[in-house]
């Protein structure tokens, strides 16, 4: 069960873009009006680029948002 609850910032904003990612498809697929696909789609972009700025300050070797840093130090 410790699986399911993600533990690092990184999991987190993963799985928020994840989610987003998952409505905006469903409401592509139910034909939900344009705005709100639109609106749902921005989200699901901010939530990308939130979780990218945290890989790469991993990937950089800073760590600002990033609890338990796995990568290279």
């Amino acid at each position: 069960m410790a699986g399911i609850v993600p533990e690092s910032e990184r999991e987190r904003r993963y799985e928020k873009w994840y989610d987003l990612t998952r409505l905006y498809h469903d409401a592509v697929r139910r034909g939900v009006e344009a705005k709100e696909i639109a609106a749902t789609k921005d989200l699901a972009d901010e939530a990308w680029a939130a979780y990218t700025d945290v890989v790469t300050n991993n990937l950089t070797g800073r760590f600002e948002g990033y609890e338990s840093p796995q990568g290279p130090q």
